[in-house]
């Protein structure tokens, strides 16, 4: 589980990323933007060499800049 809360003087989008693709249920816009979703990983963090590790990231997917004041990422694993 991926939760997200940000705050901005104007308003702004952010947007998780996993392995590089916009997630579209994980998308927030506005001066607060946040969002909570749940992210499906393979055995993530193994010792195996035939898996690799999942790559989350918040990302402002659009083209303007935007200056965010706070940002706070909270992942919790569930089994």
């Amino acid at each position: 589980m991926v939760a997200v809360d940000a705050d901005a003087a104007a308003a702004s989008t952010i947007q998780l990323t996993k392995n590089g693709v916009l997630q579209p249920q994980a998308q927030s816009a506005g001066t607060s933007p946040t969002f909570t979703t749940l992210v499906q990983v393979p055995q993530n963090n193994t010792n195996c060499c035939c898996t690799s590790p999942t790559t989350i990231q918040v990302v402002n997917p659009t083209a303007a800049a935007e200056t965010l004041t706070s940002l706070n990422v909270v992942v919790t694993k569930l089994c």
